[in-house]
């Protein structure tokens, strides 16, 4: 299992939020915790997950990124090989989804999901479904006073959702990893 101390944290650079004294508080005097009690911290879902994230493996974070990507991908037009890639996390398939991702790619809400793709075919993680489906649903909503403000409560409700959904997925990941 892995084991995280106060200073590989701070070798990674946290936000300004997280000095130091906050992350040995948050550790409660313990020398190292396990990415398991990391994902049950008493802070953000997206700062547990940034935290999560630097510690798994190239193919734990891309296992993570297609199945965020996989929350996300009925929002566009997807190549047949991108959604085999996501599915199936074959490495051959990689470069050919990259390519397929990058010629469906214009403009327009296909953007957003867009990132979606590429980030998983290059095994980026954290907010790509997430940031996916919430530029989706804006671009969809529209600009109205009253819109906006409904849009940012519904927003803000998703966020908080879909994060949680995250932090259980990558509890499962964690676990499989030990």
């Amino acid at each position: 299992m892995k084991k995280v101390t106060v200073d590989d944290i701070m070798e990674r650079e946290p936000c300004e939020g997280y000095p130091r004294e906050r992350v040995e508080e948050l550790w409660g005097g313990k020398n190292t915790l396990t990415l398991t009690e990391i994902l049950n911290l008493g802070v953000p879902a997206a700062d547990r997950i940034w935290a999560t994230l630097q510690f798994l493996s190239n193919e734990e974070n891309g296992q993570f990124a297609r199945w965020c990507s996989l929350r996300v991908v009925h929002l566009w037009d997807c190549p047949d090989v991108v959604m085999q890639y996501l599915e199936t996390g074959d490495e051959e398939l990689r470069d050919a989804a990259w390519n397929a991702a990058w010629d469906a790619w214009d403009a327009t809400a296909a953007a957003a999901a867009h990132s979606a793709a590429w980030n998983a075919a290059h095994a980026a993680a954290l907010n790509a479904a997430l940031n996916t489906a919430l530029n989706a649903a804006w671009d969809a909503w529209g600009a109205t006073t009253a819109a906006a403000a409904a849009h940012a409560a519904a927003w803000n409700a998703a966020r908080g959702e879909e994060r949680e959904k995250q932090i259980e997925k990558l509890k499962g990941i964690v676990e499989c990893a030990k």
